[in-house]
């Protein structure tokens, strides 16, 4: 019996300290409720502003750094195609210039003792290349640039042609670097140079080649340390 009693003790106890906590919790939650009413009409409404005025501003700043990148992105294309466009215009100088070896697609044109020339038709023929888009010219192997002059001389009864004062002998063969076909369609176009020499007798042999070497000017490294 004291045993029972004992256990309804310890029961009547238990389910007090429950009802303690149930009722702890009920009026936390009330609380927590009633606060939350209350920001929801004061605090909430200011909260909510500065998280939608913050967010607004950070959009913003992302709009403004996406721009940003969007013209640094477009300032380092344009660098890198004006730093290209430089670089191919200096290769195109070099060339010109006769700074280095070239090769490349282009074409040779050939004329024999049977035929010969004199220095101003030889002319003719070279600033039809280059007017048909040729990049780089040599005549016998000498390259033609900026510096070379092409002349003419008498020995005894002999008529000769000179290019930098050294004079040059048959064949003549000028070679030229460039698209092979604008070339080829620009010396013998009807009334062009090729034409104009097979009306004085002279039949040139213009052959079309894959690939074509020119070697670098004999007077390069002078010239530069000439304009240096």
């Amino acid at each position: 019996m004291k045993t029972q009693n004992s256990w309804i003790a310890m029961l009547t106890f238990c389910f007090f300290v429950i009802g303690l906590i149930v009722a702890s919790q009920a009026v936390t939650r009330s609380e927590y409720l009633t606060s939350l009413e209350t920001q929801s009409q004061e605090n909430l409404v200011i909260l909510w502003r500065g998280l939608n005025e913050k967010s607004v501003s950070l959009r913003a700043e992302l709009f403004n750094l996406r721009q940003e990148q969007e013209l640094l992105e477009s300032q380092v294309f344009e660098d890198l195609t004006t730093m290209e466009s430089i670089q191919n215009e200096l290769r195109n100088i070099r060339k010109f210039n006769g700074d280095t070896d070239v090769q490349g697609e282009g074409l040779q044109v050939t004329i024999d003792a049977s035929t010969p020339i004199i220095h101003l038709e030889l002319l003719d023929l070279v600033n039809e290349l280059w007017n048909s888009g040729a990049e780089a010219i040599s005549i016998n192997d000498i390259r033609f640039t900026s510096r070379t002059y092409i002349g003419q001389g008498v020995f005894s009864t002999d008529y000769f042609i000179t290019v930098n004062s050294t004079p040059i002998s048959y064949p003549i063969v000028v070679k030229a670097i460039g698209n092979s076909q604008n070339l080829q369609n620009g010396l013998t176009i009807t009334g062009g140079v090729v034409d104009i020499l097979n009306s004085y007798g002279v039949f040139p042999i213009v052959t079309t080649r894959e690939t074509v070497m020119i070697p670098r000017s004999s007077d390069a490294d002078f010239y530069r340390a000439f304009r240096n």
